[in-house]
């Protein structure tokens, strides 16, 4: 990739920031026992000024977590559930972890948040009689009791997992097909 090529940026304030990133990573030649790491999940993108000698020129790939690693992820992010008994008997971390192969901790969190989302909005509709006694004067032990019918199951696990990866992979193709696209070039003189 030439610098100014990038999806027709003809601003240049691409260039001024891989410029001025250059200019720091350079500048901490002269300091002892600095490292500097950097991450990015489109490497296809970077300015090859920034993989030259002396500035991040060992590139690491660093995979998704494996079954153990989301398993650990996924009890993470469901503590305070479990913890509440939000969390239902019959979501079962292990499968959970199997059915999230691929994904990152960021795509488990997600998942997780999402699942909620399909839970709370079930206890919405189940419950529509209580909110609106509860908006019309009912007390709000009402609504706490009933709130503590809410419960994250596994089924919600399952369709934010299947949503996520829907959205996962039309992501990818939008992306595909992007770069299929013949660049022209703004402004360019006829």
């Amino acid at each position: 990739r030439e610098r100014g090529k990038l999806l027709g940026d003809t601003s240049g304030v691409r260039d001024s920031v891989v410029n001025q990133l250059l200019a720091c990573i350079d500048g901490l030649k002269d300091l002892q026992n600095i490292l500097v790491v950097g991450m990015t999940n489109r490497p296809e993108l970077l300015d090859p000024a920034l993989l030259r000698p002396g500035r991040l020129e060992v590139i690491m790939e660093i995979p998704p977590p494996d079954d153990e690693g989301r398993k650990q992820i996924i009890q993470i992010h469901t503590n305070k559930m479990k913890a509440s008994g939000i969390l239902d008997a019959d979501v079962c971390i292990e499968d959970l972890a199997k059915v999230c192969s691929g994904m990152t901790g960021a795509d488990i969190a997600g998942v997780v948040r999402s699942a909620t989302s399909f839970a709370v909005s079930r206890w919405e509709k189940d419950n529509m009689g209580i909110s609106s006694i509860n908006a019309y004067g009912g007390s709000d032990d009402e609504v706490k009791i009933s709130f503590g019918e809410l419960k994250v199951r596994s089924l919600d696990f399952h369709r934010a997992v299947k949503e996520a990866k829907e959205s996962k992979e039309s992501l990818i193709r939008r992306r595909s097909s992007w770069r299929k696209l013949p660049l022209i070039k703004r402004f360019a003189r006829v």
